[in-house]
């Protein structure tokens, strides 16, 4: 798609200090986001890359344009250090064809090089960002939520964080006289999993019940929460305001944090985790509901433990 760029400051961005107008440029991508080319406010072709496979620069349109003025990116619209030649995917730097450390989750995949790029498949498929679960700022408070209630609601022990500029949830391991239980083991091992696998890609986002998704509705499927799978990925949506059915009438649940929290942690802990691990359909759909079970069994809810525990998940969230 065509990306417009708006820079910050005049003074750092423009050629033309002096032309308030001249600090916007357009980023044109090609299949993989990579900038095929760029423009000005007046359409006139500025900068133009090709690439090879894995992302070397082969060829490219006016290389001195911007020098000192304009970062640079290019494959993956990824910024790219023109000193050094690597471009930096923030869990780690590429210098094509390969990354200079090695991946998080090479113990996962013992039969290529930890250091490999999208899994030796560049025309296919792509690397956002080295770190694989991102969330809107809303999700994230939801998710928070969620952690707090299976953890004993003790923010200090909880081994997840999130960078608000990048939307990326990271694992950060605790150093804690805190002994988690079984159960919280098997919770971080699979959150772990989701935000340290560079090979899949899942996307939270909280949504009103009338958002369309795929052609249908929260609403319309009576759900608080829905997967959207996809090849390496998943997007999830989450309910802005849980409903529930009273007397043949939808209304808004009176106990929403609990309600969003459990439809999270079934939704990304349960059917994304399992997605990503190629395990779909009816085995997917009864290893999530085992694994929503196992959280309501320790879950420590805003309005009280009982109803959680008591409750049983559902395959059709």
């Amino acid at each position: 798609g065509d990306v417009p760029i708006e820079t910050p400051s005049v003074e750092i961005t423009s050629l033309h200090p002096t032309n308030a107008t001249s600090n916007i440029f357009y980023y044109h991508t090609n299949h993989l986001g990579s900038t095929a080319y760029v423009t000005d406010n007046n359409a006139i072709i500025t900068q133009g890359f090709l690439y090879a496979p894995f992302g070397e620069i082969t060829t490219e349109y006016n290389a001195n344009f911007g020098n000192n003025v304009l970062p640079k990116y290019a494959f993956n619209a990824k910024e790219l250090d023109e000193e050094t030649g690597m471009y930096y995917y923030e869990a780690r730097y590429y210098k094509p064809p390969v990354f200079t450390s090695r991946d998080a989750m090479f113990e996962k995949y013992f039969w290529m090089t930890p250091y490999a790029y999208c899994a030796n498949n560049p025309v296919k498929y792509v690397d956002p960002s080295g770190d694989s679960l991102t969330m809107t700022k809303e999700a994230w408070q939801v998710q928070l939520q969620a952690f707090k209630s299976v953890f004993d609601n003790k923010l200090e022990i909880i081994p997840f964080s999130y960078d608000e500029k990048t939307g990326k949830v990271i694992y950060t391991e605790k150093e804690t006289e805190y002994t988690y239980s079984e159960e919280q083991k098997i919770i971080i091992e699979h959150y772990k999993s989701l935000c340290c696998d560079e090979n899949y890609n899942v996307n939270v986002q909280v949504v009103d019940n009338d958002y369309k998704i795929n052609e249908t509705t929260l609403k319309e499927r009576f759900a608080t929460g829905l997967i959207n799978n996809y090849g390496n990925g998943a997007n999830v949506y989450i309910s802005r305001n849980p409903l529930y059915k009273l007397d043949g009438i939808l209304r808004e649940c009176p106990q929403r944090e609990d309600n969003q929290s459990i439809s999270i942690l079934h939704e990304v802990g349960g059917h994304a985790y399992y997605h990503s691990q190629n395990i779909h359909g009816e085995k997917n759909n009864s290893l999530t509901t085992d694994f929503e079970n196992l959280c309501r069994s320790i879950f420590k809810g805003k309005y009280g433990s009982r109803e959680i525990r008591r409750g049983k998940a559902s395959p059709f969230h």
